[in-house]
């Protein structure tokens, strides 16, 4: 029997990588990038994606971020 998914838990971990998101260190948003393509069922997460895969000052982050996301195939 799957586990039921805890949504308050799911929303703080979005909410963290979005303040990471936000790093200057682009190694900080890559790693936000990738941690959040794994909650990409999690609407908060979205617009947080899109600015990584977007993100004007690194193509690192770009590619990290869109990586993870092909990489879950759905």
């Amino acid at each position: 029997m799957p586990k039921q998914v805890d949504k308050g838990l799911r929303h703080a971990v979005v909410t963290a990588l979005g303040e990471l998101g936000r790093s200057h260190d682009y190694r900080d948003r890559a790693d936000a990038g990738h941690g959040l393509a794994g909650l990409a069922d999690v609407p908060e997460a979205f617009g947080l994606l899109l600015e990584l895969v977007l993100d004007p000052r690194d193509t690192f982050v770009t590619r990290r971020t869109t990586e993870a996301l092909v990489r879950r195939k759905d």
